[in-house]
């Protein structure tokens, strides 16, 4: 029994050693050869070495005795493991494609270095620019990344086209809408001003792009479609503001015409008319008054969160019913003012018309016209045997008949 426990506890001593935890202060800068370009299009092919080395002597004892595993995201992958022990310098090669699994043994002068050769082609990508790992290294009790991964950026052409055609016309349309909006008075200056930028920005990037320089075309294109995305918040915003000073001042006409219907109503009532079905419409508008009013505070709120969503479906439902509800107001107003009319016009008193009052001297008239005519006609006969006294007689007699010809045919008229 003496002699087994000895044993136990060497084992478990050797397991605790391997199980050590190692990062990366344990290893040296690693080794990449030949130096990777900027950038990869889909298809190439690429082909590269990474040595991995111990930082000191001690480190190169504490870095064996573990698994290594490595892998690549590389199309027709090739991967070649080269383990290099310190002392006699031994050798073991791993291979595989896309992962090799290489077991570093526990070696009395530790690990001198571990090569990884690897070669293979570039795959395809969705995204313009997007990295990928040509070789990752995963290490047993190890921290994450204790040897750095090598990544590569792959362009994807086809993504880089479709992206400035699609900034061209957002920006396009966005120009648009700000034009739209001036002219009906939005202030739509700071959006201009994003716009502008955004412009100067898109042309930067698509003569990038042109001329094969993807990285710095990405970073331009990217701060295009950073201001575009500012001018359209900012432009959402002012029509949003705009759109609420419309209904804060049609609401300012409502509470207008409730004043005007309150006077009528008033007026009313001191004429003895009943105004209690409008009275009470009348306290019905006003609990919607103040309805309206605290939703365009709340739109108002919701405009400075840049909730914009929320603020276009409270605006939408405050127009709805103010316009709804103005409606009922005016027609209200209207029958109101009818009745006010009725009391105010008295009743006409008919007068004789001209056509009666030439139609009742026409007897007089004829009658003095046949007089005028006869003495016109007599009128030397008239004086040279009568004289003119008789003359004045005859005249006052006919005259006097045909007065009381007309006086009498009134009189009948009268009675029929």
């Amino acid at each position: 029994m003496r002699k087994i426990l000895p044993l136990m506890l060497l084992l478990l001593i050797g397991v605790a050693l391997a199980a050590e935890q190692i990062s990366s202060e344990n290893f040296s800068e690693p080794i990449i050869e030949p130096k990777l370009k900027d950038f990869y299009l889909p298809g190439d092919e690429i082909s590269f070495n990474l040595t991995i080395q111990p930082k000191t002597d001690d480190d190169a004892k504490k870095i064996d005795g573990r698994y290594y595993e490595f892998n690549t995201s590389l199309e027709n992958p090739e991967i070649t493991v080269k383990v290099v022990y310190g002392g006699t310098g031994a050798i073991r090669y791993f291979t595989g494609k896309e992962y090799v699994k290489a077991d570093v043994k526990d070696w009395e002068d530790g690990v001198a270095e571990i090569k990884v050769e690897v070669s293979g082609k570039v795959p395809t990508v969705e995204e313009r620019i997007a990295e990928i790992y040509a070789l990752y290294i995963d290490i047993q009790d190890a921290e994450e990344n204790a040897v750095e991964p090598v990544k590569i950026k792959v362009v994807n052409v086809q993504a880089f086209e479709s992206f400035i055609n699609e900034l061209k016309n957002k920006l396009d349309s966005l120009k648009a809408k700000a034009n739209e909006l001036e002219e009906k008075g939005v202030y739509v200056v700071l959006a201009k001003e994003k716009l502008k930028e955004a412009e100067e920005s898109l042309n930067d990037g698509e003569s990038d792009f042109k001329n094969e320089e993807y990285l710095q075309a990405n970073e331009s294109l990217g701060k295009a479609e950073s201001y575009i995305l500012e001018a359209e918040k900012l432009l959402i915003k002012s029509e949003l503001e705009f759109k609420k000073s419309m209904l804060e001042e049609k609401l300012g006409d409502f509470l207008y015409k409730m004043d005007e219907a309150d006077v009528i109503i008033t007026r009313l009532k001191s004429e003895g008319v009943s105004t209690l079905n409008y009275e009470i419409k009348l306290e019905d508008f006003k609990r919607i008054y103040s309805e309206l009013n605290q939703k365009l505070t709340a739109a108002g709120d919701y405009i400075d969160k840049e909730l914009f969503d929320d603020a276009e479906r409270v605006l939408e439902d405050v127009e709805k019913t103010l316009d709804e509800k103005l409606s009922e107001l005016d027609m209200m107003i209207t029958e109101m003012q009818g009745l006010m009319e009725e009391e105010e016009t008295p009743t006409p008193t008919p007068t004789p018309t001209p056509e009666k009052e030439e139609g009742a001297f026409k007897p007089i008239s004829e009658a003095f016209s046949k007089i005028s005519d006869y003495i016109s006609e007599n009128r030397e006969r008239i004086l040279l045997y009568l004289g003119g006294g008789v003359a004045v007689a005859i005249i006052a007699v006919v005259g006097y008949k045909g007065l009381k010809g007309y006086m009498r045919k009134r009189r009948f008229d009268e009675l029929k």
